[in-house]
């Protein structure tokens, strides 16, 4: 068997001159971590990040994902915090403190500066270092089919990193994502 996976790990490797940003997709949707750079590299080279041809594939991957190849591909491959693209960096925001690493999350949950303190927003979205980010969900659901889904499936229910939160809070919808704050922050100003 493990014959055959680094058989297609190779052919998929190979294919990243033909279609960089597929090979990209693909790497980090099967957690291929060394392809995904192979192919982050071709994708600076060709300069495909600039390409407005419509890449389905596009839709299946987490806009931290796409946002690290951005960043990658923006700093002209010397992103060196880039460590992994397939997964987020474990500390890479100033926001995450030793109170939320050992697992008292009561005091570290933080609010997102302006533009993402709105007052008339209708959904809180948690980052994984616990900033929160007030926001309006239909832009969301406009800008993302990922978040789209993640609204759907929304509850009213608190995650656990949110109960001891303001009452402010406790009656807006909250989705916690994978992404730590500077990459949520970074992606909402493209919107």
């Amino acid at each position: 068997m493990e014959d055959a996976t680094d058989f297609l790990t190779a052919r998929l490797a190979s294919l990243a001159t033909d279609n960089p940003l597929r090979i990209y997709v693909m790497a980090c949707t099967f957690d291929l971590d060394d392809v995904a750079q192979l192919a982050a590299k071709e994708v600076l080279r060709q300069k495909a990040y600039t390409t407005t041809a419509v890449i389905p594939e596009l839709d299946t991957i987490t806009a931290g994902v796409y946002y690290r190849l951005l960043r990658y591909c923006g700093s002209n491959g010397l992103a060196e915090e880039v460590l992994s693209f397939v997964h987020p960096p474990a500390q890479s925001s100033p926001g995450i403190d030793s109170a939320a690493q050992n697992g008292d999350t009561s005091r570290s949950i933080t609010n997102a500066p302006h533009p993402f303190d709105r007052e008339d927003a209708d959904i809180v979205l948690c980052s994984s270092d616990l900033v929160h980010f007030r926001v309006h969900s239909a832009i969301l659901r406009m800008a993302s089919p990922y978040l789209r889904d993640k609204l759907t499936e929304s509850s009213q229910e608190l995650p656990d990193c949110c109960k001891e939160s303001t009452t402010a809070l406790r009656s807006l919808p909250v989705i916690t994502l994978a992404e730590d704050s500077l990459t949520i922050s970074s992606l909402g100003c493209l919107l």
